[in-house]
């Protein structure tokens, strides 16, 4: 059996209590692999988890903390070159184009006046170069939804590798601007059984998010929604706690959704959660009429648990 001694390490630039200070709290297990990502800013943190295990949080309390502002790089199926790195407004040409027939600049070569640099409209990774803050953030989010080995993943490859943008009809190359790459998060709801493209996965820094266990549950409950009593966090925490363990909903309650329930409740002064205060919040939960009737009928069975070991432990 191999065994492992502790160790302690320290860091350069430790970033748990600027984290812990706009309200955001890591997984002792994570806050290496993110000190070191943040620091040599070599690879992209590939984050994975089921929805709602907190995976976008990260991103924006690290950008939060820095003030610094981030993007984000929605995926889907036809997600292409012009919403990550660059497209031309056609419009702009043509007016650059008849503006420099009939002046000085007539003898330009036709190239030249249809890739005008005015006309170049940015995507969200060009954007995140030429961002000058040097703590630039973007999050291209729920990489998952990209068809594999298609001509997004291959140009989000070569971006990955360099941290530079070519322009193809000019060949100009886009650096970054402040002279350092940019923090590059990457989010995935992939699963084991049907995982991410072999050459992201082994380009990447990986995280495994999980939902938050009942203690961190509280921990960010308390910092997030402080005028919530401990006696309505313990219940709540415990009540979503269960409510993931079942199998009647489609997906469990998320974090964010939580902490929306939590401010719900702090707002209306909530001092005992019962059914009859489920019910009338239960909009923050459910989305939709078959998931809050779902929600109801499980919180009718277990509420009984949440309130007796909830009030023992008061």
């Amino acid at each position: 059996m191999i065994e492992f001694d502790p160790c302690t390490f320290t860091t350069a630039e430790p970033i748990t209590p600027s984290l812990e200070a706009v309200g955001y709290y890591l997984e002792p297990d994570h806050i290496l692999s993110v000190e070191a990502f943040w620091a040599l800013r070599d690879r992209p943190l590939l984050m994975q988890g089921e929805p709602g295990s907190g995976k976008t949080e990260l991103p924006v309390a690290l950008a939060k903390s820095v003030g610094a502002k981030l993007r984000f790089l929605s995926c889907y199926e036809g997600v292409g070159p012009a919403q990550s790195l660059y497209s031309w407004d056609t419009n702009l040409q043509r007016f650059y184009i008849e503006r420099e027939g009939h002046g000085s600049d007539q003898f330009k070569s036709t190239k030249e006046r249809i890739y005008n640099p005015q006309t170049l409209v940015p995507g969200v990774l060009m954007e995140a170069l030429l961002d000058p803050n040097p703590h630039s953030c973007v999050v291209i989010d729920e990489i998952d939804k990209v068809p594999k080995n298609g001509l997004f993943s291959a140009m989000l490859l070569r971006f990955l590798e360099t941290f530079t943008i070519t322009i193809m009809e000019t060949q100009h190359i886009v650096r970054p601007a402040a002279g350092v790459a940019p923090h590059v998060f990457i989010t995935s709801n992939a699963t084991d059984d049907d995982p991410l493209d072999a050459p992201l996965r082994r380009r990447s820094k990986f995280l495994r998010f999980r939902r938050p266990d009942p203690q961190r549950m509280m921990t960010i409950l308390a910092s997030q929604v402080p005028n919530l009593s401990d006696r309505v966090m313990k219940q709540v925490t415990e009540f979503v706690h269960l409510l993931g363990q079942t199998d009647d909903l489609d997906k469990p309650i998320s974090l964010s959704e939580t902490i929306a329930w939590a401010k719900t409740l702090a707002w209306m002064n909530c001092d005992k959660l019962t059914l009859g205060v489920v019910r009338q919040t239960v909009s923050d939960l459910g989305k939709g009429d078959d998931e809050q009737e779902r929600i109801m009928i499980t919180a009718d069975y277990l509420f009984g648990k949440i309130g007796a070991s909830a009030e023992a432990r008061l």
